[in-house]
């Protein structure tokens, strides 16, 4: 998939309790398309775009990162990861990788057009284009994931889950995936069972800000109060600058003037 990203958040700015996680985002068209006969193949040029890498392209046309070693072998390479943008990518296909990897050519338009609608918070209109790109392509785990934040931002957590659980069975350590079912259970009130997703994250990138910022909101929504403060605290000493640093210190006043609470 390709990594590059943005961050998209739910409201504005004063009410944001969370993120959405990272969108996965629009995809370089391939440029030409050649049938040949003679070797009963398929070819297609594919441009660089910016975040690629042999790995992506491979999981994009073949839906297996592996691939990458034979693709660079059949453009003269060493180094799988060392691609530039605007480069072009030799791709050739056997028949049933041709007809996987046409259908996922088609649903790049609709996706496309759905990425920028997210990135316009036209939600309706971005909801339907990823569901138009899966009707084309079922297995597109963009699009999969790209349509569980839009449901994540309208408030559909339950099918935010539910589109998420089986990315998690394919991908059981993306981080972005992981962050947003940790999400959805935050947003379905499941707080103990959203710590435990954003310490996945955290034991693999203890530098992960929005996971870290997500664990100790969680912390603080249970009712956890001096696991929360710790966990603030620890949140600052890793991130102590910038609007995340602003909202945890916000966080930790908050708590401070709870506490006399009943």
């Amino acid at each position: 998939m390709n990594r590059t990203c943005v961050r998209l958040v739910i409201g504005s700015a004063a009410v944001v309790i969370l993120g959405t996680g990272c969108a996965k985002q629009q995809w370089q068209q391939s440029q030409r398309l050649e049938i040949l006969k003679e070797a009963d193949k398929v070819t297609l040029t594919h441009v660089v775009a910016p975040g690629e890498t042999l790995r992506t392209i491979a999981a994009l046309y073949y839906d297996d990162p592996a691939k990458a070693d034979a693709i660079a072998l059949e453009n003269g390479r060493l180094d799988p990861e060392a691609v530039r943008v605007g480069e072009e990518i030799l791709l050739s296909f056997d028949d049933d990788e041709w007809a996987r990897a046409d259908l996922r050519r088609q649903a790049l338009v609709p996706f496309n057009r759905g990425v920028a609608a997210l990135r316009e918070a036209r939600l309706q209109d971005a909801g339907d284009a990823f569901h138009g790109a899966l009707n084309l392509d079922p297995d597109f785990f963009d699009a999969q994931y790209n349509l569980a934040l839009v449901w994540l931002k309208r408030g559909r957590s339950e099918d935010a889950e539910a589109m998420l659980l089986p990315l998690l069975d394919r991908h059981p350590g993306d981080p972005d995936v992981v962050l947003a079912w940790g999400q959805s259970l935050f947003y379905q009130a499941r707080f103990t069972e959203a710590v435990h997703a954003f310490d996945q994250i955290l034991a693999d990138d203890p530098n992960h800000r929005e996971a870290a910022f997500s664990r100790a909101k969680a912390l603080s929504a249970a009712g956890d109060r001096p696991v929360a403060e710790s966990a603030w605290r620890a949140f600052l000493q890793r991130h102590p600058e910038g609007s995340w640093a602003d909202r945890a210190r916000q966080e930790l006043r908050n708590l401070d003037e709870s506490e006399g609470e009943p």
